[in-house]
């Protein structure tokens, strides 16, 4: 708390205490025969240790000296009884208030402390003054008030501590949830959203690893890891315990801080992990549906309940569920944004994309590129339907891919015309490789090829145009040959 804010929040604290004595000192005053000295002696310990609790740094002493102004405050008490006559005072009750302070904001070593000094506050003047004002009938009546009070202190004790735990439970909560949603933003735009959940995972729930499992028919699978260099493992079922496949199947997440000996644990992922001493296995879940486990380790047990850190998974875990269906979704369309639909091939994108990057890293020697168009493709479609012509086109890609070398490039150009990139290849490879696709053409049927080679000079569209022109040159020429630009 800053301190300008300290001050304040602790003179509320203290403002029914100080009431309360201020209360007690305007009462002995009317028809009362004062030791003045001592109930201005009890007057100035009193303000003292109030001013004391307000403007003094009494949180930052050792924790031993934060029970003195609870003590002095006794002491004070003491004075003002003696002030006015032992005991038709009536102001002993005031012994309570340190208790009470002390079982609201000290500790339970501070509480038996005080409740020490309140044993002192009664037996003490009985045992060294005694007398009409401390008859050892006294002690009847401070016994009760000792154990009274005592009781009544160790339960507001227990019930303040109860409500300072929930209220740090609850910030801590609040807190998880604006880290989580935060997590959550950067998840959403990130390229590889899998990778980030884990590191996300680790992160907020001080995991020493995390890693996602995503189901591969009736097996799991790794997806992606965090803070472990153990690579993709597969989890079958029926052949070992797994608790990843329950979590999964149940649908509810399985923390358990006694892996070495729970029979649910696969001792074999468990030891190739590193024996980590405490293992959640959280369900992803979407619209009710397990999509995958988000595995997540601890160095040492951990707490369950509402502040623990498998609380925090759960809460990620959410939002993982929403992150990997928006990135299934974007690599979906990203794939469909460069992949002709029909043959499953590269487009003309991806292709321009390809020949700009060989012409970067090859020499003049070294690119070249076909243009393919399907001989007669119409009257082929007008005898035998489109239904058939697209399935010549679909057998055609699948053949021409098992023709071509490494690092070669076959696309969809449009319609029947297809364009092969040919990386460190001089004309006559190319030649070779087209012939070989040509070939290669299932059904009987034949094509024409435009081939050109790369001057060193020219843009990739000016590259591709001389190649197209050169398949004009071959369809003009009779078809069912290789022209060369």
């Amino acid at each position: 708390m800053k301190p300008s804010g300290r001050i304040p929040c602790l003179a509320r604290r203290l403002a029914p205490f100080a009431g309360t004595a201020l209360l007690a000192f305007l009462l002995l005053i009317p028809g009362s025969d004062l030791r003045w000295g001592e109930y201005a002696a009890a007057a100035a310990v009193t303000a003292a240790v109030l001013a004391g609790g307000v403007l003094l740094p009494w949180r930052n002493w050792p924790t031993g000296m934060r029970v003195v102004p609870a003590l002095l405050f006794l002491v004070a008490v003491f004075l003002m009884r003696d002030a006015a006559g032992a005991s038709t005072a009536g102001v002993s009750i005031l012994a309570m208030l340190p208790v009470f302070w002390l079982a609201m904001h000290g500790t339970r070593t501070q509480l038996l402390a005080i409740m020490s000094g309140v044993v002192v506050f009664w037996a003490a003047p009985v045992a060294f003054i005694g007398g009409d004002e401390y008859p050892v009938t006294q002690l009847r009546a401070a016994t009760m008030f000792i154990v009274v009070s005592g009781i009544v202190a160790l339960t507001v004790q227990r019930l303040y501590a109860r409500v300072r735990r929930e209220a740090a439970a609850s910030r801590r909560r609040e807190q998880d949830l604006e880290r989580v949603a935060a997590i959550a933003r950067d998840i959403s735009t990130s390229s590889d959203a899998r990778a980030q959940i884990c590191a996300a995972a680790a992160e907020i729930s001080g995991a020493s690893f995390a890693v996602l499992l995503e189901p591969d028919g009736d097996r799991l699978v790794t997806s992606a890891s965090f803070g472990t260099h153990v690579g993709p493992m597969v989890v079958q079922p029926g052949a070992e315990p797994s608790a990843a496949l329950l979590a999964l199947h149940a649908r509810a997440p399985q923390l358990i801080n006694d892996p070495a000996t729970n029979p649910a644990v696969n001792r074999r992922i468990w030891e190739a992990f590193g024996s980590p001493a405490a293992v959640l296995f959280e369900p992803v879940l979407r619209g009710g549906e397990a999509v995958g486990v988000l595995l997540v380790a601890w160095d040492e047990p951990v707490a369950r309940g509402i502040a623990g850190p498998a609380v925090v998974v759960r809460l990620l875990a959410v939002e993982a569920a929403s992150a990997i269906e928006r990135s299934d979704l974007l690599a979906r369309l990203a794939d469909m944004a460069a992949t002709d639909p029909l043959t499953g091939l590269p487009n003309r994108r991806i292709l321009d994309a390809g020949l700009e990057a060989a012409m970067r890293k090859h020499d003049v020697a070294g690119v070249c590129v076909a243009m393919l168009d399907f001989d007669h493709f119409k009257a082929f479609n007008d005898v035998h339907g489109h239904q058939a012509g697209d399935r010549l086109l679909k057998e055609a890609a699948a053949a021409w891919r098992t023709h071509l070398r490494p690092g070669d490039l076959l696309a969809r150009w449009g319609g029947e015309e297809f364009a092969v990139l040919l990386p460190a290849c001089d004309l006559a490879g190319a030649r070779v490789v087209v012939e070989r696709l040509r070939s290669a053409l299932p059904g009987g049927q034949t094509c024409s090829a435009g081939l050109a080679q790369w001057d060193g000079h020219e843009s990739a569209s000016a590259l591709l145009h001389r190649a197209d022109t050169a398949l004009y040159a071959a369809k003009r020429d009779g078809r069912d040959r290789i022209s060369v630009a």
